[in-house]
């Protein structure tokens, strides 16, 4: 099934490659076509990965859409690369993209961006506390646990405060 850009979508699609090149810190998405569908379903993974609000309720649909078919792709990809010897590398990189779509994370972010209530801010508060992994986080002792649920929870209060209300509902309606 091909991806359907609408009618107007090319100019949300230029705005949601800006908001993702401003994340990523890179122009390259510029210069896609935003007319097409292929350019459309790389703009709604990469903003799936960002975590970026949608635009538009279409575009909820389709990332869902582009998500449910994506697995069977990239395992498509993984067997034809696993099939050339010498190709490991592409193998390797193909299987970090399905762990970066999966989790909705960039390889590079936190792994502790996956727990919900986390935010760029309280890991960096955790990091102040020897806390940078998951691992981490399990081998502390429960009265310390406490401690850092309410660092955690104060520091979404402060961050609540900044959020609109129309991207906290696109965010809690693509959940």
């Amino acid at each position: 099934d091909e991806l359907p850009v609408r009618h107007n979508e090319e100019m949300l699609n230029n705005e949601l490659a800006g908001d993702i090149a401003r994340t990523i810190e890179s122009d390259a998405l510029m210069s896609l076509d935003m007319s097409s569908p292929h350019s459309k379903a790389l703009l709604l993974v990469l903003a799936h990965c960002c975590r970026l609000p949608l635009p538009i309720s279409d575009y909820i649909n389709d990332t869902k859409s582009v998500l449910d078919q994506l697995p069977r792709v990239l395992n498509a990809c993984i067997d034809i690369a696993a099939e050339d010897e010498g190709r490991m590398d592409i193998v390797l990189t193909l299987m970090d993209i399905a762990k970066m779509v999966s989790q909705g994370l960039y390889l590079q972010n936190s792994e502790l961006e996956q727990l919900k209530g986390v935010n760029r801010e309280s890991i960096l508060l955790l990091k102040a506390r020897n806390i940078v992994c998951l691992s981490d986080l399990m081998n502390i002792i429960p009265q310390r646990m406490r401690e850092i649920e309410k660092l955690v929870a104060n520091s979404n209060t402060n961050n609540d405060s900044s959020v609109s209300n129309s991207s906290r509902n696109s965010i809690n309606s693509s959940s």
